[in-house]
């Protein structure tokens, strides 16, 4: 049978899982324990018409990226809140991974295509504003951080805001 989590249905704090596997229905189910508690009410759901209900099990873990702990017992499971964590992503922040030295740089060099080539065009269109050709500025017009955009303006005029520096 392929997933089709649009048959998983809620009525209550009963969430029938249209016959879907255990791994299509968790999704639905952390995030729907995460909206009861959010809602302030009592996150606890029984899950029935589920194929493999024993791996209901895997939302103990998944849960914690949401900041659930999540208790299965058979097939109702129930949540309350936790710190967000993701045990891979912390264990790499605090000790960190190896790459090989050939991955590194093929993430590398596909990471440097999603730069724009610097020209005239890109730099007028950097942060916060666009700097039109007679050096119109469009966008944020307080420049509290002491940007100089006149450089920026075709033929090298240093024209801003309509005043001439």
């Amino acid at each position: 049978m392929e997933a089709d989590p649009t048959r998983i249905r809620l009525d209550g704090d009963r969430l029938d899982a249209g016959g879907q596997h255990a791994w299509v229905t968790v999704p639905s189910l952390i995030d729907l324990l995460g909206l009861a508690l959010a809602m302030g009410q009592t996150a606890r759901i029984e899950v029935v018409n589920v194929t493999n209900p024993e791996e209901l099990r895997i939302a103990e873990g998944l849960g914690a990226r949401d900041g659930l702990t999540i208790t299965a017992d058979g097939t109702t499971l129930s949540a309350t809140r936790q710190a967000p964590a993701d045990p891979v992503l912390d264990r790499v922040m605090q000790d960190g991974c190896e790459v090989p030295a050939a991955l590194w740089w093929r993430v590398y060099d596909t990471a440097q295509t999603a730069l724009s080539p610097d020209s005239a065009l890109s730099r007028r269109h950097a942060g916060p504003v666009i700097v039109t050709e007679d050096g119109q500025i469009i966008g944020r017009k307080d420049n509290d951080d002491d940007t100089d955009v006149s450089f920026i303006a075709a033929g090298g005029s240093t024209t801003t805001r309509g005043k001439t520096a």
